[in-house]
């Protein structure tokens, strides 16, 4: 038998019911509403109904589920799912009445490259995808809101990932080893980042955290008191809402998210933002700053020892106050200040501000809402045409442009 439908009147599937199919290569599920239960395989400990079948495809159009634990002698399996460590499987495709992708349900499932998701998964469940390490392509739908612990670990093929706006939480380690993710977008609705839900990301150059009022709540980073994003090798950020994230290390010291990054060049902080945080972006290679005319104070160290600072841009009318060390080791005589043409006095008599030799009129990077027009270039100097484009950093005119939709 190459090939299993399961009809969608078929409410239960005991144990070991395909034990011995050798030849199966494609499963479906017929779409239906009633929740499928299936058993246990036999081969091992670790078996699923599916585990050890040669199936290459599964197309799952009903809810089901299976037992999480399995008394294998002296010891209880946990961990178990359907098709989880079938190492032949390569394609899965949700139908529109799944509603949830369970715990482990196709961990090690070291071949499968693309999966579809139709219709209205509103969670992605712990370990879901863990070191399916081939995996090329998923589309996250409208309507997901959680993406549990360890989803996508070690996911290293995983290249291209786009969030849907309903996304509230991403959970630790989700992402954590997937060496290809060269970009991310964190939607305004993610209320907090688990615990280094992208550590050891080593391709991330790009991070656009998307505009909104509400704080996004990060953790520490992972190497002690780190930043969140700190071990990301990270040159482009733009920050679009307000960052909270917890004291840590001795004496309560408060990591800053983007601290220590060495890669970092450019950041773009967006109008909802009104105080930058603490440290936030210390010892960075940071050398443009775009900050916005809301804000209204920056914390102690925010951009102490970034050497290499040479552009700051600064909407705001009123110079925002600084705390202390704000742009320690940063070279005053060299690094350009711009600000609002009115506000030009203004900063040259404000404490802190008043120490940098070059302060002009103009805005050096603006940021934007519609769609780029053919004189804009992308940051490989092409030109984009008038296609469409993704989020991110353009030049128009001479000028950095942030895409914002």
């Amino acid at each position: 038998m190459k090939e299993l439908i399961i009809p969608a009147s078929v409410d239960t599937i005991y144990n070991t019911a395909f034990d011995g199919c050798s030849a199966l290569e494609k499963v479906v599920f017929e779409d239906g509403t009633n929740v499928l239960k299936l058993g246990v395989g036999s081969s091992s400990a670790e078996s699923g109904m599916f585990t050890w079948q040669p199936i290459k495809s599964v197309y799952i159009g009903r809810p089901y589920r299976y037992p999480r634990q399995k008394d294998w002698g002296w010891y209880i399996y946990y961990d178990l799912s359907a098709f989880g460590r079938c190492t032949t499987l390569e394609e899965v495709t949700f139908g529109e009445s799944v509603t949830e992708i369970q715990p482990f349900e196709f961990i090690l499932c070291s071949s499968l490259k693309k999966v579809t998701v139709n219709g209205t998964v509103t969670s992605l469940a712990e370990k879901a995808f863990y070191k399916c390490e081939k995996l090329q392509t998923i589309n996250l739908p409208e309507g997901l809101t959680t993406i549990g612990v360890r989803a996508f670990e070690y996911c290293k093929e995983l290249e291209n990932i786009a969030f849907p706006s309903t996304l509230t939480m991403i959970d630790e380690y989700a992402f954590g080893t997937c060496e290809r993710i060269k970009s991310l977008t964190i939607p305004a609705g993610v209320g907090s980042l688990g615990l280094a839900a992208f550590t050891a990301c080593s391709s991330l150059k790009e991070l656009i955290l998307e505009d909104g009022p509400n704080e996004l709540h990060l953790t520490h980073g992972e190497a002690g008191g780190s930043g969140y994003f700190t071990e990301r090798p990270l040159e482009k950020v733009y920050v679009g809402r307000p960052i909270n994230h917890p004291e840590t290390g001795w004496a309560g010291y408060r990591a800053g998210a983007f601290s220590g990054i060495k890669t970092l060049k450019e950041v773009f902080v967006g109008e909802y933002v009104t105080e930058l945080p603490v440290n936030e972006f210390m010892d960075s290679g940071l050398t443009t700053i775009s900050l916005p005319k809301n804000l209204t104070k920056i914390g102690n160290f925010a951009l102490s020892g970034c050497s290499s600072l040479n552009s700051i841009t600064c909407e705001a009318v009123t110079p925002p106050t600084c705390g202390s060390h704000v742009f320690s080791t940063t070279d005053k005589q060299t690094c350009k200040l711009y600000v609002p043409a009115e506000s030009i006095e203004s900063y040259k008599a404000a404490d802190v501000w008043k120490e940098f030799f070059n302060i002009e009129s103009g805005i050096n990077g603006i940021t934007i809402d519609g769609t780029l027009d053919s004189k804009a270039y992308n940051l490989k100097g092409q030109r984009v045409n008038g296609q469409a484009v993704q989020k991110g950093l353009y030049i128009l005119n001479g000028k950095k442009v942030f895409l914002k939709k």
